[in-house]
């Protein structure tokens, strides 16, 4: 299986959520890191995400890399 990479703008959905009818389509803003470095590294904490619920309301949140699952790629 190969690894993925997420890159802004790619859409995304919540693996746990799949089988859900009510899972929401997130896209990728990017990654956010850690705010103070540890080791001179920025730890990754997972990708920014946004998405709009049933009411249209904006939302944002963040989420680890392995949790999510790509539905289309705009970066190719």
């Amino acid at each position: 299986m190969d690894k993925v990479i997420l890159k802004p703008g790619d859409v995304v959905r919540l693996k746990q959520c799949k089988e859900l009818d009510y899972a929401p389509l997130m896209y990728v803003l990017g990654p956010e890191n850690n705010r103070f470095p540890i080791n001179g590294k920025d730890n990754l904490k997972g990708l920014r995400c946004r998405w709009f619920t049933k009411d249209m309301m904006i939302q944002e949140g963040v989420f680890s890399t392995k949790d999510l699952e790509l539905i289309k790629s705009f970066n190719q």
